[in-house]
Protein backbone atom coordinates (compact mmCIF):
# COMPACT_ATOMS: atom_id res chain seq x y z
CA UNK A 1 0.00 0.00 0.00
CA UNK A 2 0.94 3.63 -0.62
CA UNK A 3 -0.81 6.74 0.25
CA UNK A 4 -4.34 6.41 1.13
CA UNK A 5 -6.98 8.77 -0.45
CA UNK A 6 -10.53 9.95 1.13
CA UNK A 7 -13.66 8.51 -1.10
CA UNK A 8 -15.63 11.32 -1.58
CA UNK A 9 -18.81 10.87 -4.16
CA UNK A 10 -17.56 8.36 -5.65
CA UNK A 11 -13.89 9.46 -6.46
CA UNK A 12 -11.12 9.06 -4.50
CA UNK A 13 -9.38 12.38 -3.93
CA UNK A 14 -6.28 13.88 -2.42
CA UNK A 15 -6.92 15.58 1.10
CA UNK A 16 -7.17 19.40 1.04
CA UNK A 17 -4.99 19.91 4.59
CA UNK A 18 -1.22 17.99 2.22
CA UNK A 19 -0.28 16.44 5.70
CA UNK A 20 0.15 12.70 6.42
CA UNK A 21 0.30 10.44 9.21
CA UNK A 22 2.84 7.20 8.44
CA UNK A 23 1.17 4.29 9.69
CA UNK A 24 3.74 1.42 10.52
CA UNK A 25 3.07 -2.26 11.09
CA UNK A 26 4.12 -2.85 14.87
CA UNK A 27 5.19 -6.28 14.47
CA UNK A 28 8.66 -4.38 12.18
CA UNK A 29 8.07 -0.96 12.44
CA UNK A 30 7.93 -1.25 8.43
CA UNK A 31 5.80 1.12 6.45
CA UNK A 32 1.80 0.10 5.39
CA UNK A 33 0.80 3.40 4.17
CA UNK A 34 0.21 6.72 4.65
CA UNK A 35 -3.14 8.30 6.17
CA UNK A 36 -3.81 11.67 4.84
CA UNK A 37 -4.38 14.58 8.16
CA UNK A 38 -8.02 15.68 6.38
CA UNK A 39 -9.39 18.94 7.22
CA UNK A 40 -12.79 20.75 7.45
CA UNK A 41 -12.74 21.33 3.99
CA UNK A 42 -12.43 17.64 3.45
CA UNK A 43 -15.18 16.77 6.08
CA UNK A 44 -17.17 19.55 4.49
CA UNK A 45 -16.79 17.61 0.67
CA UNK A 46 -18.13 14.64 2.03
CA UNK A 47 -20.99 15.34 3.52
CA UNK A 48 -21.70 18.06 0.84
CA UNK A 49 -21.40 14.54 -1.09
CA UNK A 50 -23.61 12.32 1.25
CA UNK A 51 -26.27 15.05 1.39
CA UNK A 52 -25.99 15.28 -2.81
CA UNK A 53 -26.17 11.02 -3.02
CA UNK A 54 -29.35 11.31 -0.33
CA UNK A 55 -31.78 12.16 -2.74
CA UNK A 56 -31.21 9.15 -4.99
CA UNK A 57 -30.92 6.46 -2.39
CA UNK A 58 -33.74 7.83 -0.25
CA UNK A 59 -36.07 7.33 -3.75
CA UNK A 60 -34.54 3.42 -4.20
CA UNK A 61 -37.36 1.19 -2.70
CA UNK A 62 -36.71 -0.79 0.53
CA UNK A 63 -35.96 -4.14 -1.86
CA UNK A 64 -33.35 -2.17 -3.82
CA UNK A 65 -31.68 -0.54 -0.70
CA UNK A 66 -31.41 -4.03 0.96
CA UNK A 67 -30.32 -5.31 -2.53
CA UNK A 68 -27.10 -2.73 -2.69
CA UNK A 69 -26.30 -3.76 0.82
CA UNK A 70 -26.23 -7.51 0.41
CA UNK A 71 -24.26 -6.29 -2.48
CA UNK A 72 -21.53 -4.56 -0.92
CA UNK A 73 -21.58 -7.21 2.00
CA UNK A 74 -20.71 -10.07 -0.63
CA UNK A 75 -17.95 -7.80 -1.76
CA UNK A 76 -16.59 -7.53 1.90
CA UNK A 77 -16.90 -10.80 2.33
CA UNK A 78 -15.33 -12.45 -1.15
CA UNK A 79 -12.13 -9.80 0.80
CA UNK A 80 -12.32 -11.40 4.01
CA UNK A 81 -8.89 -13.32 4.08
CA UNK A 82 -7.66 -9.90 2.78
CA UNK A 83 -9.61 -7.99 4.99
CA UNK A 84 -7.96 -9.78 8.02
CA UNK A 85 -4.56 -9.77 7.15
CA UNK A 86 -4.47 -5.96 6.54
CA UNK A 87 -5.89 -5.75 10.29
CA UNK A 88 -3.66 -8.01 11.31
CA UNK A 89 -0.50 -5.98 10.20
CA UNK A 90 -2.15 -2.77 10.80
CA UNK A 91 -2.71 -4.19 14.79
CA UNK A 92 0.02 -6.58 15.43
CA UNK A 93 -3.21 -8.95 16.64
CA UNK A 94 -2.80 -12.65 15.63
CA UNK A 95 -4.31 -13.26 12.09
CA UNK A 96 -6.69 -15.71 14.03
CA UNK A 97 -8.12 -13.10 16.10
CA UNK A 98 -8.68 -10.54 13.42
CA UNK A 99 -10.23 -13.11 11.25
CA UNK A 100 -12.62 -13.99 14.10
CA UNK A 101 -13.40 -10.54 15.43
CA UNK A 102 -12.48 -7.86 13.14
CA UNK A 103 -12.75 -9.45 9.49
CA UNK A 104 -16.21 -10.68 10.88
CA UNK A 105 -17.20 -7.32 11.48
CA UNK A 106 -16.71 -5.47 8.13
Amino acid sequence: MDDLRNYIGGQFLTHSGGQWMDNPEPATGSHICRIPLSDASDVDAAVDAARGAQPAWGALSHSERADWLDRIADALEARYEEIAALESRDTGKPISLAREVDAHRS
